[in-house]
């Protein structure tokens, strides 16, 4: 059976995690089910309320390809604006790695993208890959496990700005759609973080 409590403006809205003249709005506009007492109060049933809530989420994970694509694309922007050259360890690169690092830093992107849209654990692999081959390339530059670290966290950041601009862009509303892409980004960039320091670990283990 539906449950046919009934909540006031302020309870939606504590529901919703919106502020009540949002919830105004939208009952305004007709979008959020609403029903007024004869006294011409708002009133919201908890299962209409619950009901319109997940439909939201729902319509909201639509647009995620949208929103992945505007990652990519901000990526790619933003890595061709930044100025590698104030940080101390590109400057100690040659032409080609810095192109591989630039490539890298996109690569981190798209493999991020593939995580976002598939489950499983396929997806935490590439993250390890991802970290292994991070780490194979600093390593060959001679790069300490803090240099290295601070190359992949630098273009996490980048990643991060971007995702946060998409999310803006694509206009999502829902605090709950946001908070999993983000624990989802968290989880795959701690991932790739481990590897790569994992990886350095095992070769000090092993230098005689």
């Amino acid at each position: 059976m539906s449950d046919q409590r009934w909540l006031s403006l302020s309870d939606a809205a504590a529901l919703l995690g919106v502020h009540t003249s949002t919830v105004r709005k939208w009952s305004n506009e007709g979008k959020l089910p609403v029903h007024l007492t004869s006294g011409g109060h708002r009133r919201y049933l908890l299962s209409e309320i619950e009901l319109w809530q997940k439909s939201r989420i729902s319509a909201e994970a639509i647009d995620t390809s949208y929103l992945l694509q505007e990652i990519l694309r901000s990526v790619r922007l933003q890595i061709q604006e930044l100025s590698l050259e104030k940080e101390t360890w590109f400057l100690r690169m040659d032409t080609g790695t810095r192109a591989y690092f630039r490539e890298s830093g996109r690569n981190l992107a798209r493999t991020l993208v593939a995580y976002l849209t598939v489950e499983g654990e396929e997806s935490v692999a590439q993250a390890g890959a991802l970290g292994f081959e991070y780490a194979v390339h600093c390593r060959r530059l001679g790069l300490t496990v803090k240099e290295a670290a601070q190359v992949f966290l630098f273009f996490r950041q980048q990643v991060l700005e971007a995702l946060g601009k998409a999310y803006q862009s694509a206009c999502i509303t829902s605090p709950v759609a946001w908070n999993a892409l983000l624990q989802r980004f968290s989880h795959f960039s701690d991932q790739v973080l481990i590897a790569i320091l994992d990886h350095y670990d095992q070769r000090e283990r092993h230098v005689p």
